[in-house]
């Protein structure tokens, strides 16, 4: 219906004043508006517990196949930061500064968010010693050894683990992230590769990490967004980091 007013809004004019903008069609659209109002996607999310449990299968690091390397690594970055899986295609290793526990990537202006007078967070992946098999840390480490023999001059984080060697498209890692979610045993004929975010971002929340280390970490500026969208009950079930708050809950289940 937008679509329809704003093609006409282009062509017709009634005394100076665009069709969208008169009183009638504006009635006329909050009309429909309040007849279909905007629904979230899912009543109830997947519990991260049930990929993380999986993916402590595809260990030690050094000893999976690229493949499931790069899967693992992907998964557990956007579950343990519940950034959006744009973000996570526009990393570059340029902007990657490593410390003894902890990466960090610059993610100015690459975010759905990105505006002038926002600042953008940076994207923290650190150490977790209680379980080597989920940390993040190791996995990255391993990763980009892994691909530095024949990723040449690509400075994105993801690249093919197939020849030709190339940076992945983002309905690449889309593609990955569902397959993870399949190989787990969940149905992505109902949770798409954006469902991780929501379970992420609830179970941080259920995990005990505070709500604007949730907004912070997941990019958003208010707790409307999460709250309306993303903050759904899952369905398996002190304050923490995010990470933590994701991680620890594996071990009370």
């Amino acid at each position: 219906m937008n679509t329809a007013r704003s093609a006409l809004s282009l062509i017709l004019d009634f005394e100076a004043t665009k069709f969208g903008a008169q009183p009638l069609v504006s009635d006329y659209m909050r009309g429909v508006h309040n007849l279909n109002p905007p629904q979230p996607r899912y009543m109830k999310l997947w519990d991260p517990n049930i990929v993380l449990t999986f993916l402590k299968r595809w260990s030690p690091a050094k000893k999976i196949s690229l493949k499931k390397l790069t899967l693992k690594t992907l998964m557990l970055i956007l579950l343990t930061t519940g950034v959006r899986l744009d973000t996570v295609h526009k990393l570059s290793l340029n902007t990657l500064e490593i410390k003894p526990s902890q990466m960090q990537f610059e993610t100015s202006n690459i975010n759905k968010q990105s505006r002038q007078g926002y600042r953008d967070p940076l994207l923290v992946l650190k150490a977790y010693p209680p379980d080597r098999r989920l940390c993040i840390f190791t996995y990255m480490k391993v990763y980009l050894a892994r691909t530095a023999k024949f990723r040449g001059q690509h400075r994105n984080l993801f690249v093919t683990y197939q020849k030709p060697i190339h940076p992945v498209a983002r309905d690449t890692l889309s593609r990955w992230t569902k397959l993870v979610l399949k190989e787990a045993g969940l149905d992505t004929a109902v949770f798409s590769a954006h469902s991780v975010r929501g379970a992420s971002t609830t179970a941080a929340s259920l995990g005990g990490a505070s709500i604007e280390e949730v907004l912070t970490s997941a990019g958003w500026s208010n707790r409307e967004t999460f709250a309306r969208f993303y903050n759904r009950p899952l369905l398996n079930k002190e304050k923490l980091a995010y990470d933590e708050a994701i991680l620890s809950r594996l071990k009370k289940n």
